[in-house]
């Protein structure tokens, strides 16, 4: 079988290949296998130097009591995001009941692709109900867009994604998307984070990251949004090859290491391993940090981890993409996110 590679010790078939280069008209191959290649800590920084020209603004004044529904870490940006606000929170297997309990005044759906869930929910509140709904995307013309009601067709927020084929991310990075969102809220400089990265996070890497098959994320307390963040990814990008776990210290108390492994990488961000833990990678943060700082540093250090391993994310994507997805969904899915 004649085979295309993509990346360093990634291989597609000729058939793949064709379909990859099909859905992303706008970029030549080259750009195409150089999305390939970049981690999420390369993510991180096209991220950053996006919202270096400014963050979205994220207003739901309007609503005084709204019901936001999102998944994965679309709902987990959405915590950090609207904190402090009076609102609830919902999934997609949850949401019915939520609004049931709560009968808020508006619904507002966060969602970076605007499909699947994210559609059916816009179309029951929206087109269905009448209800009062806001649609947060990058995607501007989604289906979640679509199946809002005529009375609500302005009630979209499109935010910037990483759009630039220089800066594509992969499937489900969306580092671009929902590190605005926080930024957005906390108002941190992106190009102090991005300095703090290259000239303090960068060097403390171990070297011998390659021999650690599992990894431990302990992090502030303050930031106890973000481990659902983390988890998230650890589950798109390296379970279950890898076993990686995140917490706050608190968090940790809970009987989260009861056994030990020599070959488990303890990894504290910004605050103090409060066990006896070794090995250790210790990473500063920069003073005053925010969600954002952390996200992006944390995010920094996943990636480091992915490109230290043998890549099995891309290996196993463009099957995902092409015939696991269609499956599910009844359509093939787009492995990069132009």
């Amino acid at each position: 079988m004649v085979t295309i590679t993509l990346c360093n010790g990634v291989e597609i078939s000729k058939e793949e290949w064709t379909r990859l280069r099909e859905m992303n008209p706008r970029m030549q191959p080259a750009q195409i296998k150089a999305a390939f290649e970049r981690n999420l800590d390369d993510a991180v920084m096209n991220a950053l130097d996006i919202h270096s020209q400014g963050v979205p603004r994220l207003d739901i004044s309007r609503f005084s009591n709204p019901m936001i529904v999102g998944s994965g870490n679309a709902i987990a940006a959405a915590k950090i995001v609207f904190a402090g606000r009076k609102a609830v929170f919902a999934d997609e297997t949850n949401y019915q009941a939520v609004f049931a309990q709560h009968q808020p005044d508006g619904v507002i759906v966060v969602s970076a692709s605007g499909t699947r869930q994210a559609a059916d929910v816009v179309k029951e509140y929206s087109g269905e109900q009448g209800i009062d709904t806001l649609v947060i995307t990058c995607n501007g013309s989604s289906p979640a867009v679509r199946n809002l009601a005529p009375a609500h067709q302005s009630n979209v927020i499109v935010t910037q994604k990483a759009s630039n084929p220089s800066q594509v991310e992969l499937f489900t990075y969306n580092t671009a998307t929902y590190l605005g969102w926080v930024l957005s809220r906390t108002q941190e400089d992106p190009r102090r984070i991005k300095t703090f990265i290259e000239q303090e996070v960068a060097p403390s890497i171990p070297a011998d990251m390659v021999e650690y098959n599992a990894f431990f994320f302990f992090l502030p307390d303050r930031f106890d949004a973000l481990p659902e963040m983390l988890n998230n990814k650890f589950d798109e990008l390296l379970r279950p090859m890898y076993a990686c776990q995140a917490f706050t210290v608190k968090g940790e108390t809970h009987s989260k290491t009861i056994i030990n492994s020599s070959s488990r990488l303890y990894v504290a961000i910004g605050c103090d391993i409060p066990i006896d833990c070794t090995p250790a990678w210790h990473i500063p943060l920069p003073e005053g940090s925010g969600y954002g700082a952390v996200m992006a540093i944390a995010y920094t250090a996943i990636g480091h981890i992915q490109g230290s391993h043998p890549p099995q994310f891309k290996r196993n994507l463009p099957d995902f993409c092409f015939n696991r997805y269609q499956n599910r969904f009844g359509a093939p899915r787009n492995p990069l996110d132009p």
